[in-house]
């Protein structure tokens, strides 16, 4: 426990900074790795939709930033929320540990996106969220999975100019 609130939140905010880019690095490199297996056995995977709208010369702006939103505050809460607050927690209470929860939370999560491209890097940035959460609980997750959200949609516009 910290002595003073102040310095907890703080250490919270960066440890959930740290996690997040870690999880984009890592995210990367799995990303080139699913890239690559992909390209060796013929298959050329779509993009998520919202990706595809970044990368359009031609979404209006209002929809940029609905996406970015959606990305950055209302899909870390609420993904933090449903794969950390309830279902990790009730996995580690269960005898999974935080191993066992956090590589069968990583699964669903991965899943649940719906992107073949997708989900070796998002199955790693899931296990990266989970020790943050284990680390400085759902605000270092959320502030994870924000950092992570944001510096993807940075760099998808990057890509798209």
């Amino acid at each position: 426990m910290c002595a003073r609130s102040g310095t907890c939140r703080f250490r919270v905010l960066i440890d959930g900074l740290k996690f997040g880019v870690i999880a984009v690095c890592g995210g990367a490199l799995f990303s080139a790795v699913a890239s690559q297996i992909f390209q060796w056995l013929g298959l050329e995977p779509e993009p998520q939709d919202a990706v595809l709208a970044l990368l359009r010369a031609d979404t209006p702006l209002l929809t940029l930033a609905l996406i970015a939103v959606a990305a950055v505050v209302v899909s870390p809460v609420l993904e933090e929320l449903l794969f950390r607050h309830f279902i990790q927690r009730r996995l580690v209470a269960a005898g999974f540990g935080k191993g066992g929860s956090s590589v069968a939370v990583a699964v669903v999560f991965a899943i649940c996106h719906w992107n073949l491209q997708a989900a070796l890097p998002l199955f790693v940035a899931s296990l990266l969220f989970s020790a943050a959460y284990f680390r400085g609980g759902l605000p270092c997750a959320g502030i994870a999975h924000a950092t992570h959200n944001i510096v993807t949609i940075v760099a998808a516009l990057i890509q798209a100019s």
